[in-house]
């Protein structure tokens, strides 16, 4: 009697540690579906950056003067830089807590056996 009451005991702690772990692998997919769009975002817009940059140039080197139009991608470019900033910072955030969500894990996995 007491032997099978030990081996529900280990059946329930493999069914938790399956459980933790599936919840981890969804985690991990969520998170990295976001770190992929921020990166497409990104990248959008270092495109849009870099080409907004070459028409200021190529205006500027044409002598267009344009004031108004260079005050407004000039702010453009600004909120494009800290828009950057602040997906890299969040994407260095997000990394973070995968992998410590992934050591956790392993803890737990290791602790279980």
């Amino acid at each position: 009697m007491n032997l099978n009451y030990e081996e529900r005991v280990i059946q329930n702690v493999k069914g938790e540690i399956e459980h933790n772990f599936h919840q981890h692998e969804l985690q991990t997919d969520y998170i990295q579906t976001k770190i992929q769009k921020e990166n497409t975002q990104s990248q959008i817009l270092e495109v849009k950056h870099s080409r907004t940059l070459t028409s200021i140039v190529n205006r500027v080197n044409n002598n267009y003067h344009c004031l108004k139009l260079r005050y407004i991608l000039t702010q453009w470019h600004e909120f494009v830089q800290t828009r950057k900033r602040c997906a890299n910072a969040l994407t260095l955030a997000i990394r973070k807590t995968l992998w410590q969500n992934a050591f956790n894990a392993i803890r737990e996995r290791a602790r279980a056996v």
